[in-house]
């Protein structure tokens, strides 16, 4: 292969996050107003993934690459290097209304953080719509995340990688 070939295809390659597909639609960058817009409204909180909607727990699937996620309190690999393996995500508050549905979660990692995803509809279906990190330690409750978002996020990678 050529040299010129050769840097052409490393150049494609490092183009992309690691661990992102081609082929997802890329999500709009994290905005304040967006997240205050969509968390104004009247949510319905659930104790349990279970509890959800199945069109919110296939969103939230497909945004996680089907990766497990433990409940509220359910024991988790915040470390990821359980053995057994457990799951990477543990679910921290989550509810949903009509056309709209947010979930935050713990990541697991040597940068471990919480992930702050909120969906709406979009052509019918219900998708992620914005996804950042958020800074919510101790007791989260409706109230505080919809102040955590109005001060900002960051932006967050493919699934919330960012270790």
């Amino acid at each position: 292969m050529s040299r010129r070939v050769s840097v052409v295809l490393l150049a494609a390659a490092l183009s992309l996050p690691m661990g992102a597909h081609a082929s997802k639609a890329a999500k709009p960058a994290p905005s304040p107003a967006l997240a205050t817009e969509l968390l104004a409204r009247d949510f319905r909180l659930v104790p349990t993934l279970a509890d959800l909607p199945e069109s919110v727990r296939l969103a939230l699937a497909s945004y996680l690459a089907k990766a497990p996620v433990a409940d509220p309190g359910q024991a988790w690999d915040a470390t990821k290097v359980s053995n057994p393996p457990r799951p990477r995500h543990r679910l921290r508050l989550m509810g949903y209304t009509d056309g709209a549905a947010f979930v935050l979660y713990e990541h697991a990692g040597r940068k471990a953080h919480d992930h702050l995803v909120l969906m709406s509809v979009k052509d019918g279906t219900l998708a992620v719509t914005y996804d950042c990190h958020v800074d919510a330690k101790g007791k989260v409750d409706l109230p505080k995340l919809r102040a955590l978002a109005r001060t900002g996020c960051e932006p967050a990678g493919e699934h919330g990688e960012t270790d």
